[in-house]
């Protein structure tokens, strides 16, 4: 039979352990909450589907709550067959994203060359 002190350690230990695991996941809540409720999730993948062949998306920001950018590189190609995910891409552009109905939709005319 353990002594009482032990027991008080456990229990007290039993205790900080789920505030710790608590606290944890309502930071994860809070976190996933944050980039859905942003759109940043969803201008993501909008622009992933707007790359087209030989595209590939790099980076996306938001400037307010209805406009976006994204940032694509073109003209890329594997570097050996091993690496098929690495690519070098002889350049990139960026193209503003609006959003309309909570939706967001690519300004194909916005497409401006960086190098």
């Amino acid at each position: 039979m353990k002594p009482e002190t032990e027991k008080k350690i456990e229990r007290t230990m039993k205790i900080v352990g789920l505030c710790v695991m608590s606290v944890v996941l309502l930071v994860l809540v809070y976190k996933i909450y944050g980039i859905v409720s942003s759109g940043g999730f969803s201008l993501e993948s909008t622009l992933k589907k707007a790359a087209g062949n030989g595209e590939q998306y790099c980076r996306s920001n938001i400037i307010n709550e209805t406009t976006g950018i994204g940032f694509i590189n073109y003209d890329c190609k594997p570097i050996n067959r091993i690496t098929k995910g690495i690519q070098r891409c002889k350049g990139q552009y960026y193209v503003f994203v609006h959003r309309l109905n909570g939706i967001w939709v690519v300004n194909e005319s916005s497409k401006t060359l960086i190098w």
